[in-house]
């Protein structure tokens, strides 16, 4: 299979996907991303860029395009600060620990109230 061609637009390089989608990103970062086969990848309700690969005893793996990108500390995420996990600009890619990267979160698809944090309590029903 031929790999995809990427287009560079001024400083950004756009990375097609699978799906008809495409993940941007820093011109600079081209060399990280380009040669590959990307595809478009959901998790609940975020898309990102991800390409199959394989470890070293043979096993299949995802690897997530800014990951590959952002280089975290050992037990750290990378987050994207504007949620779209196809915008992999370093600009928009920050180290975070699980809560940090929580707290980005939108309100639940089955929020009755709209609003994050908030629950029903049953028990006193309110």
């Amino acid at each position: 299979m031929a790999v995809r061609k990427v287009r560079v637009e001024g400083d950004v390089a756009v990375v097609p996907l699978t799906r008809g989608m495409e993940a941007v990103v820093d011109i600079a970062d081209l060399p990280l991303v380009e040669g590959f086969n990307w595809r478009a990848f959901r998790s609940k309700s975020t898309w990102y860029a991800v390409r199959h690969d394989r470890l070293s005893d043979g096993r299949p793996t995802l690897t997530h395009m800014h990951r590959t990108i952002f280089r975290a500390e050992p037990g750290k995420m990378v987050d994207h600060r504007d949620g779209d996990g196809l915008n992999n600009r370093r600009g928009n890619l920050r180290s975070a620990i699980h809560a940090q990267n929580a707290r980005n979160a939108g309100t639940r698809k089955d929020s009755t109230s709209g609003i994050k944090s908030v629950t029903w309590h049953a028990k006193r029903q309110k």
